[in-house]
């Protein structure tokens, strides 16, 4: 938690410099700091850094890196740009840039790790991204203004109210930054979303941690496993067996699972099982229901319709009847002249 909080100090102390410096530099470059365009641009430069401050789950090494680097072309900008006009636009084109760039670098960092998606708390991960996501969306809408206020498109109490705006769209990326809320969905949902993952596992896994790391690694073997050897469809595959596959310790295996997973061995075994089911089913709708369950690993047909309609949302009777329907009805229309 406290490694959370020091890298929001920083993102928070970046962000007040680059409005700190960009006003300054207009004041030494000799344009009026006090103007709403100008306003504008230095409050849109310290939003940029607060819009994309890395989530509770991210690393900050890139964040801060580039946020540093954007602080100094801020200033570079403020103190070249000879006129008001010239300096909006540019803080307007390069803090955009700024931001696609660093929400691109996020989405490749997110899809990296594969093991994190499985993991309980994405419930919160996925979130505070979308949150994220719309502020960005804001900030770009708000900098598509900034350069209507470059050339002189709006009407000054337009531009007033702009200035306005962007500070309040500031204060509010501040707050968000400084308590790690998303001040979007509302104190209640956030806390409930919270429970929801602390009953399932630990929120927000530091993946900086040795243990972490080890799990993430295991539990790549153990789908590499599921997936190329397929052993889940032997009906006295366990526990046991996994473990020996992936030459773990058999607890250390089920908490792995459990963890990353967030599901326990039986289910996550089922659920390779059901998928299994799944592709044999669109294959061939008029398989027998009593020998596939067998085929694919499940010892009963109440075990099997419990877990199918579990991962579906409907039972094998009625996904193979809605196979056979739309597999007819492809047939008449390809009947009709």
């Amino acid at each position: 938690m406290k490694k959370i909080f020091a890298k929001r100090l920083v993102i928070r102390i970046l962000s007040a410099a680059c409005v700190i410096a960009a006003a300054h530099c207009a004041c030494f470059a000799g344009r009026p700091v006090l103007s709403a365009a100008n306003i504008c641009a230095c409050l849109l430069a310290g939003f940029s850094v607060l819009v994309v401050s890395p989530l509770s789950y991210e690393g900050t090494r890139f964040s801060d890196a580039s946020a540093a680097v954007i602080v100094a072309a801020y200033s570079l900008i403020s103190a070249l740009a000879g006129t008001e006009g010239l300096f909006v636009r540019l803080i307007s084109a390069v803090s955009s840039a700024y931001v696609l760039v660093n929400m691109t670098a996020r989405l490749f960092e997110k899809y990296s790790d594969v093991a994190a998606l499985l993991h309980p708390s994405i419930m919160w991960h996925t979130a505070e991204g979308d949150v994220r996501m719309l502020y960005c969306l804001v900030f770009l809408l708000d900098s598509m203004t900034l350069g209507s206020i470059a050339q002189g498109g709006l009407h000054p109490v337009a531009v007033a109210v702009s200035a306005g705006l962007n500070l309040a769209l500031y204060l509010l990326s501040y707050i968000r930054v400084r308590t790690g809320r998303t001040l979007l969905l509302g104190k209640a949902c956030e806390e409930d979303i919270r429970r929801n993952v602390l009953r399932q596992g630990e929120l927000g896994p530091d993946k900086s941690t040795d243990e972490y790391k080890k799990m993430a690694t295991l539990l790549q073997r153990i789908v590499s496993v599921m997936e190329t050897q397929r052993p889940f469809l032997d009906q006295d595959f366990d526990l046991d067996a996994l473990t020996s596959l992936v030459y773990d310790n058999r607890s250390y295996v089920s908490r792995t699972i459990n963890r990353l997973a967030g599901k326990h061995f039986n289910k996550f075994v089922n659920g390779y099982r059901v998928a299994e089911a799944q592709r044999l089913l669109d294959a061939d709708p008029d398989l027998k229901l009593s020998e596939l369950l067998l085929r694919v690993g499940f010892r009963n047909n109440v075990t099997f319709n419990s877990a199918f309609q579990e991962e579906t949302g409907f039972t094998p009777r009625d996904y193979q009847l809605d196979l056979k329907y739309q597999r007819h009805l492809s047939s008449s229309q390809g009947r009709e002249p």
